[in-house]
């Protein structure tokens, strides 16, 4: 278990996740876990609940040449299977942006193209690609000033997106802005 992987999955609400242990209690684990190199890489919630009830499961491994690979091959996975707020959406994309501009990542593909390319997969214009590519910027950011943006982010308690792109700004005081009690928004 590498617990950065683990980091990069939106976490399940308590409902999703009592429904996957009714699901697995009583069919069984159907899907393979996914691993890369002996790490795991999809399947963390059904590791756990199997774990726990001594349920089996089957894995299976896929061959991906880095890390950056395998943390693109997670949003990307997750972008595909999940039911996510706005803002969750957004930054997994935003990562699979900033990782594909990334020198050497992603070979000739430029910053349009990249936009251009992720625009088409997700069904969203070149535009916002961009500026999800800010906002998991500014969560980069952040994260020295707030260790657990990310995880904030994915569970939803952040003002949003707008704040949490104004607060990367000033870092130091970032904290202070972004964890007051607030009513979710996902703008």
């Amino acid at each position: 278990l590498d617990a950065d992987f683990r980091a990069l999955i939106p976490p399940l609400t308590d409902t999703e996740r009592a429904q996957l242990e009714v699901n697995l209690l009583r069919d069984g684990c159907r899907d393979p876990l996914v691993l890369w190199g002996g790490v795991l890489l999809d399947g963390h919630n059904r590791y756990d609940i199997c774990r726990a009830h001594g349920l089996d499961y089957l894995t299976v491994v896929i061959d991906l040449p880095d890390r950056a690979a395998a943390e693109d091959w997670i949003d990307t996975n997750q972008l595909g299977r999940r039911n996510l707020t706005p803002d969750q959406a957004s930054l997994l994309r935003g990562r699979r942006y900033n990782r594909t501009k990334q020198t050497g990542f992603r070979q000739n593909d430029g910053n349009g193209q990249a936009a251009e390319r992720l625009s088409t997969q997700h069904g969203v214009s070149p535009r916002t690609i961009e500026r999800d590519g800010q906002f998991a910027a500014a969560v980069d950011t952040l994260k020295p000033h707030i260790p657990d943006i990310e995880a904030r982010v994915m569970a939803g308690d952040v003002p949003s997106k707008a704040a949490v792109i104004e607060a990367a700004t000033e870092p130091e005081q970032a904290a202070e802005t972004l964890l007051r009690p607030h009513v979710a928004n996902n703008s």
